[in-house]
């Protein structure tokens, strides 16, 4: 038994960067992305597309916006350092949640799918 316990500083989740989640707290739909920064820089700078009303360049500000509904947080689904595996992670999140997509590019999902069949 240790006396001092774990004396590493565990990594707030959102200081990671990988495939991460925003899901729409009025209805089931969810945008899947991922980064290579940390999710929160990333969940940030969706915010600022809702505030700024910047439709055209996020589906969440287009969802937001359009429906009236809202986001409050974001969830890494799976860290990812490797960019060929950051791909090929976001197409198999894609693909679970594929009939409630916010993403307008669905090639992540076609694409590296294919890719894991051949």
């Amino acid at each position: 038994m240790s006396l001092l316990g774990n004396t590493k500083d565990k990594v707030n989740e959102t200081e990671k960067s990988g495939i991460y989640q925003i899901q729409c707290e009025n209805c089931e739909k969810c945008y899947i992305g991922q980064t290579r920064r940390n999710i929160g820089i990333r969940f940030k700078e969706h915010i600022r597309n809702i505030k700024n009303q910047e439709t055209n360049k996020s589906p969440i500000a287009e969802h937001v916006l359009e429906e009236n509904h809202n986001i409050q947080t974001i969830q890494l689904l799976k860290q990812v350092n490797n960019y060929q595996e950051l791909n090929i992670r976001e197409a198999i999140e894609m693909s679970k949640n594929k009939n409630n997509l916010l993403n307008w590019d669905l090639n992540p999902l076609q694409n590296n799918l294919l890719k894991l069949l051949t």
